[in-house]
Parts: C-alpha cells; sequence; structure tokens
C-alpha cells in the first residue's frame, strides 16, 4: 500500500512523499526549482536524507550552495528569458550576479524586470551597454540611467513602465499561485487607457512604434480598478546579506524591500549572500524567505554598494543656498513648523 501527502509551494505542487511497508520512506523534492505542474520536475531521494522527516542531519546533501556566479547561473540563463532583478536603485542589488550576466555573451534578448535601471555602468547598467542583451526593461523609476535613455529614445530598447506597488504585487501573486489581481492604482489615467510608448521608431525620431495596451477595467463598491495579470519570471536574482546552506536568506534594511517578491516569482531563483552559514544555525524568527523558494546560493564578491547620489555636508557653518520654484516650496513647508 501506498501513502501520499501533498503540500503546496509556489502556487503549486511542492513535494509528494510516498510513504510505503517498508522501513525507508522517500521524499520527491523539486528538482532545478521547477517545482509545479509536472512530476517529471521531482527526483526522489531517501527520506534519510531529510533530516525534517527523520531526524538524521546529513545536510550536505541537499546543499544549495555553488562555487561562483558563473556555475550557479549555468545552463539556467537563457536568451529571450524573463529575469526578475531584486533590490532597488543600487541597494540590495545581486552585484555579483549581474556583472556574470554582462559577461555571458551567449545570452540575449532578455526581457529584464526590476524596480529601477540601476545607474550607468553599475548594476543593471552594465546590461544594458551590450547592444542587444536586454530587449525590454519592466520598472517603475528609470531615470538614474543616460544610457537607459539613449536606447530607449533611439529605437534600441522597449520600456514598459510600471506603478512600483504594482510590479512588486505582481511578483507577489505569481509567487501565491494567483494570476491576477485589481488595484485601483492607475485608474482612470493613460496607464489604463493605453498609449504609454514602449519602444519608439529607430529611422524616424519620437515616433512611437510600440505603445501599451487598454488594460481591463472592473467596477467595485463604485471605484474602478485595473486588473494586472503576475509576473512569472523565468530566473529570478536576488541579494541577501546572510543565507545558510539549505537556501534560507536574511536581508538587511531596505534590501527587503522586493528581493523576497522576486525570489518568489521565479522559476529558478539564485540568490547570492554576503554571509553563508551552516544550515540550523539561523534562528526561525530571523529567517525572511525560506529556502524552498531558493535554488542556489553563491558567496557575493562584488559589494561595492554604492551610493546613488552622495551628498555631504562641506562645513559645519556652510548652508546650501537654493532658488527658484523648489525654494519656493520649501519656504512654504517650512512655516507649517512650529516650536515643539
Amino acid at each position: 500500500m501506498f501513502r501520499s501527502t501533498v503540500s503546496r509551494h509556489r502556487g503549486g505542487l511542492s513535494a509528494v512523499v510516498v510513504k510505503t511497508t517498508e522501513i525507508d520512506r522517500w521524499c520527491a523534492i523539486p528538482n532545478k526549482g521547477r517545482c509545479y505542474k509536472d512530476c517529471e520536475y521531482f527526483k526522489l531521494v531517501p527520506s534519510r536524507y531529510v533530516s525534517s522527516w527523520t531526524g538524521h542531519h546529513d545536510l550536505q546533501q541537499l546543499s544549495k550552495v555553488v562555487g561562483s556566479a558563473e556555475e550557479a547561473l549555468g545552463a539556467d540563463l537563457k536568451s529571450g528569458q524573463m529575469v526578475a532583478i531584486g533590490g532597488f536603485g543600487l541597494g540590495g542589488i545581486p552585484e555579483t550576479l549581474l556583472q556574470e550576466v554582462a559577461r555571458r555573451k551567449d545570452v540575449q534578448n532578455l526581457t529584464v524586470a526590476s524596480l529601477t535601471a540601476s545607474v550607468d555602468g553599475f548594476g543593471i547598467g552594465l546590461l544594458l551597454e551590450s547592444q542587444g542583451k536586454v530587449k525590454r526593461i519592466m520598472s517603475s523609476y528609470v531615470g538614474e540611467n543616460k544610457t537607459l535613455e539613449r536606447r530607449f529614445f533611439g529605437g534600441d530598447l522597449e520600456v514598459e513602465l510600471v506603478p512600483q506597488g504594482t510590479l512588486a504585487a505582481r511578483w507577489r501573486a505569481a509567487g501565491s499561485g494567483m494570476p491576477a489581481f485589481f488595484t485601483p492604482t492607475g485608474a482612470g489615467t493613460i496607464y489604463a487607457h493605453g498609449g504609454v510608448p514602449m519602444r519608439y521608431s529607430r529611422e524616424t525620431p519620437m515616433q512611437v512604434d510600440l505603445a501599451s495596451l487598454p488594460k481591463t477595467v472592473q467596477i467595485f463598491g463604485g471605484q474602478e480598478y485595473v486588473m494586472e495579470e503576475s509576473l512569472p519570471a523565468d530566473v529570478s536574482l536576488v541579494k541577501a546579506y546572510k543565507a545558510d546552506t539549505r537556501g534560507n536568506l536574511v536581508f538587511r534594511g531596505t534590501s527587503r524591500n522586493a528581493n523576497p517578491d522576486v525570489a518568489m516569482a521565479g522559476k529558478v531563483c539564485i540568490a547570492e549572500a554576503e554571509h553563508i552559514v551552516e544550515a540550523g544555525q539561523l534562528q526561525p524568527d530571523e529567517i525572511h524567505l525560506p529556502g524552498v523558494y531558493v535554488d542556489k546560493v553563491i558567496l557575493s564578491k562584488c559589494n561595492e554598494k554604492r551610493i546613488e547620489r552622495l551628498r555631504v555636508k562641506e562645513t559645519e557653518t556652510a548652508v546650501q543656498q537654493f532658488t527658484g520654484g523648489r525654494a519656493r516650496i520649501m519656504r512654504r513647508a517650512a512655516k507649517e513648523f512650529k516650536t515643539g
């Protein structure tokens, strides 16, 4: 006789445990991160290697740590894929993995989804420097990258602008098995009506060759809501402060803003971490993302953590003079402050 139990993961089938009349038990664990839809995506291992079932701690058998970014990306990164990248601005971005993606000459025509587009020559900016590396970028803020601006208006790059909270929610929906959701963000605007330029002509300056399509709108409680589809990724790249060998991740500061959502959305999730510890050394309460979402972990080699716009005080008594519209706004806002 056979008895099986099923758990859920990323909105689909996660693990099947088959108990037989024999002494040993066999567990089906996710194979290469493809954890749903097909049983072929599972591989059987004796349950003695899975400590949660037998109490044994042969953790090396299930270690997700690999030696380098090159090995981690390996055959999982291919041309034409959707790649989701964690972080915001230059904070919490997977610098080591992004450098390896930029180095790979065989990978082209990627669709990159990230909250921001980084800056020239750093982070995602490295990917935009190579002609043909990125076909489309989906983001909410792209204003700090001049290379992106030049390529977009030159007709070499598609840019799909998405509200920041909506983008994060679309990743989260993909990781939760939700095909779509409704949000009031963007209702009644060109974003919902369609017509936002996504690609310009190479031959005719400022001629729009591709624009966004109208979105489905429904009314709930007398208010318009825009339907947004989930955004699953073929590969997710994230940055953590600390990881254990089983892929459990701890984020630090604002790097927690988008990295967990990005990790959940990926069919294959690759994480780089500044520190890697043995399984069991992280307390359950300090883990921000369970290792079930992570397929591979590498030790981060690049941790520059560049500051996007560095501002320092010149002297203790220096006062910066502001003029124009910004100065009027600041003077008016200052009148609202009262002593105490």
